[in-house]
């Protein structure tokens, strides 16, 4: 889930780039939204697209593609408060390329991973696995990450309905993107 990207602000591939952009997750929950009644069980796929990463995150901008999407939505629910559950599954694997140098990195984002989404717009993911999630400025600042973190292991992040990220909670190892893509 590069984040399995949902809204850039919100996280990269299916969980494990819980990194495409936040535009892109929205459309993709909309699209599940739509072919689903929220009860349960669906096999929708995640539709993950190629999007950019500003140089705000990095330094330098950053094209993210997509070179294997198998991600589903497997179970999409909604509870009596109207918080929707989704869980997500399946293969993602991502290519980030610093378009200033031309440097790429291809990585297996996969996940699998939850997203919580209640009704007052905040956002919780637990994902597992490998994944991706780029923080903007204001989300390194709050909690202190890089632009782009690349992880495996247990990740737990949080928004809340306005504003930048709250918590990034990670049992397992990281890497900084920005780094490992920098000149």
């Amino acid at each position: 889930m590069f984040k399995r990207f949902l809204p850039v602000s919100a996280r990269i591939g299916a969980v494990a780039l819980v990194v495409a952009t936040a535009a892109v997750s929205a459309l993709a929950l909309a699209a599940v939204a739509a072919a689903s009644p929220g009860n349960g069980a669906v096999r929708v796929p995640v539709g993950n697209e190629p999007s950019d990463l500003g140089p705000e995150y990095c330094g330098f901008p950053i094209h993210v593609g997509i070179v294997s999407d198998n991600e589903y939505i497997i179970h999409d629910t909604f509870q009596a408060d109207g918080t929707e559950i989704l869980r997500i599954t399946g293969k993602l694997v991502m290519s980030f390329t610093n378009e200033d140098t031309g440097k790429s990195i291809v990585e297996n984002v996969s996940g699998p991973g939850t997203i919580t989404l209640p009704p007052d717009g905040s956002f919780r993911e637990v994902a597992g696995g490998n994944g991706a999630f780029p923080f903007d400025p204001s989300d390194q600042a709050s909690i202190g990450e890089p632009g782009l973190v690349f992880y495996s292991g247990h990740l737990v992040i949080t928004y809340p309905p306005t504003g930048p990220a709250q918590s990034f909670t990670l049992s397992g190892t990281q890497t900084n993107g920005c780094a490992l893509l920098g000149p």
